[in-house]
């Protein structure tokens, strides 16, 4: 439609034409035309030929109009540098389809993509569809592509020592943000802190950024590594020191590398260095009372945690020792340890040994208590009880077996510890009769549980005598008549 209809035959000398169509259309023209055609003269064209009166039979063809087809382009930016231009083309059938691009390049794709776009790819993409040789006014889209920010360049403040705090850096001031961690946690900071910063949080953190505004076109991922160095172990060194009341303080001893001395808990006030420490200035020898000073070692930078080291002025009767009880087969020699000063060790009353640590010359058949006390300002703490324990090739103390009915002929058995014993087990086939096994392991424990509570109208539980109490109770055996 709107272009010129051209009717045509061949030429006869001397002739005369006679052309009747749609629309009232007639002419006498050879080869007649009919400019801006529409849909109204589509139809049939007859035509007939005359000569010397003589006319021929009526001819004629058959005209089609095609309308003009309209292109209908779009794409889908605004794009990001990089990413693909996406030009699209509303479909219409037995079209063909030419796009003009900005740079002159053509493409006869209805959807076509132009992969790795650069900011130079912007422009006006043109397009215009032809059908029966109809072609349509050319139709365009504006492509937008958008340049991506410039790739930051992260940083942080490692290495760091466990427990300080980790600071990252954008360097890439007034943009949006977007950190990834190791743990796959995001901030959208642009310099987040981590605070008590753990050796789990090393490792490394990306970061992107995109401008403030309509472009929201990311930057590439840039990287920075986070190391974070593990806190060195404690020093050592002893503790408590107790010293007699108005008598000279020893210096302090530790062992580390680079050694500091505190007297507060907030390692604020440093007092000393290196292994040897005097803590006479800090300390009222005429005053009875404990002070605590925090030792620290250094080792690449890292601190360690403070190790405490404390000093007792002693006026009065010092505590007692630690100590732990011990497990041996029946076949060793135990070997005793305890913590504190001027050890004494008791056995069956008797003063037995001064040794720290102190290794039985003989072996025991059975368990055996033996007590440990100090002395500092020739003052005797109170005693402190250390039972060796001893293990036979077959364990003296039977397991107690909870049981449980649970059906069926079946039962559940809980057991009670026994030092130092693995493997338990209980054979059902030894006793012939279950309920009376029951009932005599009422009896004994009810018997064991009476003779417990008369010990307390015995001896009363004033002064020693709780402590008498706890010896004479795993003494209590039931025999039955």
């Amino acid at each position: 439609m709107g272009g010129t209809l051209n009717l045509s035959t061949d030429a006869v000398a001397g002739a005369t034409y006679s052309w009747t169509g749609p629309n009232g259309f007639t002419s006498a023209l050879q080869n007649p035309e009919i400019p801006n055609v529409t849909a109204a003269h589509a139809g049939t064209y007859s035509l007939t030929v005359s000569f010397e009166n003589c006319s021929s039979n009526a001819g004629s063809t058959n005209v089609v109009i095609t309308p003009i087809p309209v292109a209908t382009p779009s794409n889908l930016g605004p794009y990001c540098e990089g990413n693909p231009i996406q030009l699209r083309a509303v479909a219409v059938a037995g079209a063909s389809y030419l796009w003009t691009y900005p740079n002159g390049n053509t493409s006869t794709e209805r959807n076509h993509n132009i992969l790795n776009s650069t900011v130079a790819d912007a422009g006006t993409y043109r397009l215009t569809i032809t059908i029966n040789g109809c072609t349509s006014a050319e139709a365009s889209t504006e492509v937008i592509v958008n340049p991506r920010p410039a790739a930051p360049a992260p940083t942080n403040n490692g290495p760091i020592c466990a427990g300080e705090t980790l600071q990252l850096f954008a360097n890439a001031p007034d943009m949006n943000y977007h950190w990834i961690f190791p743990d796959g946690s995001i901030s959208i900071a642009e310099n987040p802190i981590i605070q008590n910063a753990t050796t789990a949080h090393e490792g490394s953190y990306s970061l992107r950024v995109s401008s403030i505004g309509s472009n929201t076109c990311e930057s590439s991922t840039i990287s920075t590594q986070v190391i974070i160095n593990a806190a060195p172990a404690l020093p050592a060194a002893s503790s408590p020191n107790q010293i007699c009341i108005n008598t000279t303080i020893q210096p302090l001893t530790a062992s580390g590398t680079d050694l500091k001395w505190y007297n507060d808990i907030q390692l604020l006030n440093q007092v000393g260095t290196d292994g040897i420490f005097d803590p006479s200035p800090f300390i009222d020898i005429s005053v009875a009372g404990t002070h605590n000073f925090y030792v620290t070692q250094t080792i690449g930078g890292c601190t360690s945690p403070a190790r405490t080291v404390t000093v007792s002025i002693i006026d009065g009767q010092p505590a007692p020792p630690t100590a732990e009880d011990i497990i041996v087969c029946n076949n060793q020699n135990p070997i005793l340890t305890a913590t504190g000063e001027n050890i004494q060790w008791y056995y069956s009353g008797l003063e037995w040994s001064t040794e720290n640590p102190y290794e039985l010359n003989f072996p025991l058949n059975e368990d055996t208590e033996f007590l440990v006390t100090q002395r500092i300002c020739d003052i005797e703490s109170e005693p402190t009880s250390v039972w060796i324990r001893i293990i036979n090739s077959t364990p003296q103390q039977q397991p107690i077996a909870a049981l449980e009915n649970t059906g069926c002929g079946s039962f559940n058995a809980n057991w009670s510890a026994v030092t130092g014993a693995t493997n338990y087990r209980y054979d059902v086939s030894t006793q012939s009769n279950f309920m009376e096994w029951f009932l005599k392991e009422q009896i004994e424990e009810e018997y064991i549980a009476r003779r417990a509570l008369e010990l307390f109208d015995v001896i009363g539980e004033e002064g020693v005598g709780r402590y008498m109490i706890d010896k004479k109770i795993p003494g209590i055996t039931y025999n039955p008549e």
